[in-house]
């Protein structure tokens, strides 16, 4: 895998810093500039493909709402033959009701961590933490997942979305859109899995129980059964370590019986809970060396100060050589 760090002024030169990035580790990008047509065409744009995977990722510089303030980032999977027309007309757009985006990404940035899978590595990624002010962060990134199951695909995007609104911004709730987190107004990931006979099919997080191909993977959600416990799995008292817990997902394949079918996770990013850890830690297991960073900014409890955003100590780990 490779791995790179630096600091961007604002979103358009984080994306140019990514693509160079990824254009260097195996993907083939399409386009990088000034987004043409569409919503938000005030942005910029990084148009990207590897294996199976082909992305857009796109910024937009509106300021927003008070419970949603810009400028934003989002990502959508396409698939068919790159078309150059203009930024936002590739081939079978995955649709805009199940658009991955994130908010708030006032610059200049703090920091930027971007980790990718090698060229030669036959599962692609691409996974971007940017620290936008002192200790408080953004995930986005785009890759296939480590597949379970007969299906095609397994391409995904994520995004991270934070309600600021007075009630929820200090609170670890599920109305937020954390990636690989189930819940909320904010579905913001989104996994190509075609079965069915229906090819693209783009499943969106937490869609309608009668939905089939509803997409479900979560480290906070009461009625997730066991994986909702996992932000309790701390670091252990008696051998030190901290459990890395894959982010699973599952696809809802009918709405007779609504049973959800595990369908693999993201390469090289995990689950942590952050207590006894600052973020960007290096975590060794083994010939293993993660990095760690909170979801959006650790707290000491599940609700924090007033007006301060808050993850508790939910984080993710990502792999960073080995």
């Amino acid at each position: 895998m490779a791995y790179q760090s630096g600091t961007a002024t604002n979103l358009q030169d984080l994306l140019n810093k990514i693509g160079t990035f990824a254009s260097a580790n195996g993907w083939t990008v399409h386009f990088s500039g000034a987004r043409t047509g569409g919503a938000g065409s005030n942005g910029h744009a990084l148009i990207l493909s590897r294996g199976v995977v082909q992305a857009w990722i796109g910024s937009d510089n509106s300021a927003g709402s008070d419970i949603n303030p810009g400028p934003f980032l989002g990502a959508l999977l396409w698939s068919g033959t790159y078309n150059s027309a203009s930024t936002e007309s590739q081939p079978n757009f995955s649709p805009t009701n199940v658009v991955s985006s994130s908010n708030w990404f006032p610059g200049p940035f703090v920091s930027y961590h971007a980790f990718c899978a090698s060229s030669g590595a036959s599962i692609p990624y691409l996974h971007v933490i940017v620290e936008v002010q002192a200790q408080t962060y953004r995930h986005f990134g785009v890759g296939q997942l480590r597949r379970m199951g007969a299906y095609t695909s397994g391409a995904y995007c994520y995004n991270t979305m934070h309600d600021f609104g007075s009630s929820f911004i200090n609170l670890v709730s599920t109305q937020h859109g954390w990636p690989f987190n189930a819940g909320g107004a904010w579905r913001n990931t989104i996994v190509r899995a075609d079965f069915g006979a229906v090819s693209p099919r783009y499943c969106r997080i937490d869609g309608n129980a009668n939905e089939v191909g509803r997409l479900m993977s979560s480290f906070y959600a009461s009625d997730f059964g066991t994986l909702g416990a996992l932000p309790w799995s701390r670091k252990s008292a008696f051998t030190g370590r901290a459990p890395l817990l894959p982010l699973l997902c599952f696809v809802q394949a009918d709405t007779t019986d609504q049973l959800l079918h595990p369908i693999g996770w993201p390469e090289d990013m995990r689950y942590i809970n952050v207590e006894n850890f600052t973020p960007g830690d290096m975590v060794t297991l083994g010939s293993d060396t993660w990095r760690v960073f909170p979801v959006i900014r650790k707290g000491s409890a599940l609700a924090g100060p007033p007006g301060v955003q808050n993850s508790w100590y939910m984080g993710y780990a990502f792999r960073q050589n080995g």
